[in-house]
């Protein structure tokens, strides 16, 4: 396995663990919005902004990786 698969399947499992973390966190958003603290809730959500903000160049990121590891045809 080349150094560049390596990175890419690295990203790869870095942006699943930050998927699987802002899920997560989402969750823990909604629990504390029901039990009344609006203020903390919009908080929470402020930050996970950014991490659908990133989400896409991540994702095209990767994708560009795995193509560049890919043989030409």
């Amino acid at each position: 396995m080349s150094d560049i698969q390596r990175l890419t399947q690295m990203i790869a499992r870095l942006d699943t663990n930050q998927m699987a973390l802002q899920a997560a966190i989402e969750e823990v958003a909604s629990w504390i919005r029901q039990r009344g603290s609006e203020v903390v809730a919009d908080n929470v959500a402020s930050a996970l902004q950014v991490l659908s903000e990133n989400a896409d160049f991540i994702g095209k990121g990767i994708a560009d990786l795995t193509a560049s590891t890919c043989p030409s045809k």
